[in-house]
């Protein structure tokens, strides 16, 4: 499962707190894990739609609220998430994607900021870089 090839980096050193202010969020869909690994030991395509009903009510349809939602994917990812995306959500109402042409810039910091990563440098660089998308813009409609 795709979970468990990252999970690891879950456990890794992580300045996160220290840049944001507070702690790092589970990792989405991880607050299931110990009910999930009965089913990921019969991946049927019966208990594998219960991953699928999970993350297009929780994470890809459509906002309760109507509220925006920002997706900020990586490189390989960002394809993944358009797809997933088209798939439970198809008004896309309020839905914004920023694809980055690059590798998760806090955990593969460019060189030039000469960090480790998971760095609060590393967290700086990515928000400085975002910065522009979520400053209001009072002309933006």
């Amino acid at each position: 499962m795709n979970r468990y090839r990252v999970a690891h980096q879950e456990t890794k050193e992580d300045h996160f707190a220290d840049y944001w202010g507070f702690e790092k969020p589970v990792r989405f869909g991880f607050e299931n894990n110990e009910a999930w690994k009965e089913i990921e030991k019969n991946p049927t395509l019966e208990n594998l739609a219960h991953f699928r009903a999970y993350y297009n009510t929780h994470y890809y349809g459509p906002t309760p609220s109507g509220n925006r939602r920002v997706y900020i994917a990586f490189s390989y990812n960002v394809h993944v998430v358009l797809y997933r995306l088209h798939q439970a959500n198809l008004s896309l109402k309020n839905v914004k994607v920023v694809g980055i042409e690059a590798l998760d810039l806090m955990t593969h910091p460019p060189g030039e900021i000469q960090t480790l990563p998971r760095s609060f440098a590393a967290y700086h660089h990515f928000a400085e870089l975002l910065h522009p998308l979520f400053v209001y813009n009072s002309s933006y409609k």
